[in-house]
């Protein structure tokens, strides 16, 4: 397979740049969900798998472990070799441990980047080879670039050190698979990026659709990759339970509905401008006071409205407007329908997700961003609102992690309620906008092919 050189610089690029955004992030106050990640790597080191998900072990100041098995693999696994790596470094400069401060707090943290970072540069590669397999060198350039160099992807796994690039690399190896005709990969690929973090449950129904599109022919092979799927999920959890039906059952019972109940949970989207919260934040006088938040007059997802809980709510909204899109994703014929068909309904379907379901936090508006990159790249045509909604998100992103000095909007501003209601509701009238420019753009194309 011949890559191209402009890709590989590209590449190289993007990995130097998030490399240096990480190393700067270091002098500043860490995000309590990397002291989360490190306390579950020591406890799964010196103790067992399952011990994170227990208060036994924790340290002071941490949490057990509320994350599917893939994300504590992932924290466990990096745990792990930044002992390895340590112990070596001793070795070579010959010095006693403890002699380098930074080999126990800065490189720990570095090596938890490090799957988020490379995450970024396969994401990458994945959009360049989708949108290059129906479009120009040129237009799968643009694309990757998109998506690589967009500062909300940058400030996330980088400078935030997040593991969302990690369960989104996932989902769109599903797709691609799909299109490489590996229909049981895909199918094991979309578990994987679920077993990392549920956040992207909601493309359940649309990856069901375009597997049974496949399989349409052949239900037998249909039922045969989902439990091929299943038997791979319940051998990854045994090295975490003997019974893993059972522990599974447990986990999303006491987990899936997340740490926070609150109808939105930091994200400026819909339930933001109906209700208007606001984060609250320390005073700018030391980072770490400063990158205090706190969210208050969000309602819980319980809350009754006119009889009806705001979960149900949200969830009727959600089901509602998606099920439009879903409507057009049957009437998709994948051997015809250029791509960019298909990623535009699945990155539109990702953003309904973002603005009507419950719990919503700030970064999940994610997986938007490499499905609506490729969209782009395939056809420019809604390349504008991808502009609107990285500026929003990094808005959005920055309100929330905010560990540096000076602040880089005015502080007055930042905590004002009002300027965070009017972000979030430019986010709402814009999704209207692009959902009903979308739809007339998929009917045109219905009654086009």
């Amino acid at each position: 397979m011949k890559i191209s050189r402009p890709l590989i610089y590209l590449l190289i690029l993007g990995l130097v740049i998030r490399i240096a955004i990480s190393l700067f992030s270091f002098q500043y106050r860490e995000n309590t969900d990397i002291l989360r990640w490190r306390d579950w790597g020591r406890i799964a080191y010196l103790y067992n798998l399952e011990d994170t998900y227990k208060t036994d072990h924790i340290s002071f100041g941490t949490l057990p472990n509320n994350m599917p098995p893939g994300t504590l693999y992932i924290a466990s696994g990096m745990y792990m070799a930044n002992n390895y790596t340590n112990r070596a470094l001793l070795k070579i400069l010959a010095v006693k441990e403890g002699t380098f401060h930074w080999m126990n707090s800065l490189l720990p943290n570095f090596f938890l980047r490090i799957p988020s970072i490379f995450a970024d540069c396969i994401i990458a590669f994945l959009i360049y080879k989708l949108i290059k397999n129906r479009s120009t060198e040129k237009n799968a350039i643009m694309g990757m670039s998109l998506f690589f160099f967009n500062p909300v992807i940058l400030y996330n796994s980088s400078l935030w050190g997040q593991m969302d690039s990690i369960n989104n690399l996932f989902f769109l190896a599903c797709l691609f698979s799909f299109f490489k005709k590996r229909l049981v990969f895909g199918l094991i690929f979309y578990a994987l990026s679920l077993y990392i973090k549920l956040s992207l449950l909601f493309a359940l129904p649309f990856i069901l659709v375009i597997l049974f599109k496949f399989y349409k022919n052949n239900i037998f092979s249909f039922l045969k990759s989902i439990l091929i799927t299943i038997i791979a999920i319940l051998a990854f959890t045994l090295p975490i339970s003997p019974n893993p039906i059972a522990w599974i059952t447990k986990f999303l019972t006491t987990n899936a509905t997340g740490e926070m109940q609150n109808i939105t949970s930091f994200a400026f989207n819909f339930w933001w401008f109906i209700f208007k919260p606001t984060i609250a934040m320390g005073q700018p006088v030391n980072n770490f006071k400063f990158s205090e938040i706190q969210l208050i007059n969000s309602p819980l997802s319980q809350t009754l409205f006119f009889g009806i809980s705001l979960e149900i709510w949200s969830y009727l909204l959600f089901t509602g407007l998606s099920g439009i899109l879903l409507y057009f994703l049957l009437k998709t014929n994948f051997k015809k329908v250029p791509h960019d068909r298909l990623f535009l309904i699945l990155s539109l379907v990702a953003l309904t997700a973002f603005m009507f379901l419950p719990r919503m936090h700030e970064r999940y508006m994610y997986p938007m961003f490499p499905l609506l990159a490729i969209a782009c790249g395939i056809k420019d045509k809604f390349r504008i609102y991808y502009y609107i909604f990285s500026i929003i998100s990094l808005i959005n992103l920055y309100l929330v992690w905010h560990p540096t000095l000076p602040p880089l909007l005015p502080y007055m501003l930042m905590t004002n309620s009002s300027f965070q209601w009017i972000i979030s509701a430019i986010s709402v009238i814009i999704f209207f906008i692009f959902f009903t420019t979308t739809i007339k753009y998929l009917k045109y194309e219905k009654n086009t092919q």
